[in-house]
């Protein structure tokens, strides 16, 4: 009896106009695309900067240039690729506050890849989230939706940065956990336009 397992937590799935695929491995820290036509990779990103065909850099304040456990990759509307990148904690370590969403420009010339955009939630969010760029205002939204604030546990928590500074305009937590702690629902937060 054959039994699938989804060993590397493929966590997001998203297919461009051209029919490409680009992956989420959330258990590697990877990105990769895969070319719609023929099925066959076509390039892997490495969160850690050990490997695969990108080296990643940044001239950002933060000077992070790595991504780890990350959720929701997709194409921003400018082109970047866009990810929620989880970044937390290890075990041993105290609470790093990192999640945040994050664009990346890439270089197809000479295959690197710079961060050129942070939303820093400071938050410690070790699973699910989001990052959308929002259409009206060109601004970011983010979704933390477990929340393991040191030292207890936050609600789901949304907020919304300008794109320009990186500063948040608001913030909001939701609790629609049902009394329970561990319950977070909330896994992305898609801008929707109600407008007709």
């Amino acid at each position: 009896m054959l039994i699938g397992c989804d060993w590397a937590h493929m966590n997001s799935v998203w297919v461009d106009s051209a029919g490409d695929w680009l992956l989420s491995l959330n258990d590697l820290s990877r990105v990769i695309q895969v070319d719609g036509a023929t099925q066959l990779l076509g390039w892997e990103m490495y969160g850690d900067n050990t490997g695969g065909d990108w080296t990643l850099w940044t001239n950002l304040a933060s000077g992070l240039d790595s991504f780890v456990r990350q959720h929701h990759a997709h194409w921003a509307p400018g082109g970047n690729l866009s990810l929620f990148d989880n970044h937390p904690a290890e075990p041993e370590d105290p609470p790093a506050n990192l999640a945040r969403g994050i664009e990346i420009a890439l270089n197809y010339n000479n295959w690197t890849a710079e961060v050129v955009s942070e939303f820093d939630m400071a938050l410690e969010c070790p699973v699910v989230g989001s990052s959308f760029q929002l259409q009206q205002s060109g601004n970011t939204l983010t979704t933390c939706g477990k929340n393991d604030q040191f030292p207890l546990e936050g609600p789901p928590t949304f907020m919304e940065f300008t794109q320009s500074e990186g500063s948040y305009v608001w913030k909001m937590e939701v609790n629609c956990t049902n009394g329970n702690p561990n319950n977070h629902p909330v896994y992305r937060a898609r801008p929707m336009n109600f407008l007709h």
